[in-house]
């Protein structure tokens, strides 16, 4: 029958432009989130094998470090816009006074020559 002999334009991503993706986490954000799984399973291990305290709360304190890493990576680096958490951090840690104001700063010495 009859073929079409349109061309076909598919938007591609280029390598350059994608950071990849593993375990759902964009570019390398899975390296702290694993690497916090590791060092929860560690916990948890000396933990139980200590005997210490109760089996729910070795649980309870063994998942925390890799709870926490998930969390801030998931609320404040995953999907976000690059350097996203530090701007947060600087917005509710400086008033920005540390910047000038335009209307403060010296006229440049050209144009007071240019005004005599």
């Amino acid at each position: 029958m009859g073929q079409s002999n349109q061309l076909v334009t598919v938007d591609t991503n280029s390598a350059d432009d994608s950071t990849g993706v593993a375990f759902k986490l964009e570019g390398n954000l899975y390296i702290p989130v694993v690497i916090s799984a590791m060092v929860s399973v560690g916990l948890l291990t000396v933990l139980i094998w200590g005997k210490s305290i109760p089996m729910p709360t070795a649980f309870a304190l063994g998942i925390t470090p890799f709870g926490i890493t998930l969390f801030v990576v998931l609320a404040f680096f995953n999907g976000k816009r690059p350097h996203f958490a530090s701007d947060l951090l600087a917005k509710h840690t400086t008033d920005e006074s540390f910047m000038r104001h335009p209307q403060s700063q010296p006229e440049h010495p050209s144009r007071r020559i240019e005004k005599k």
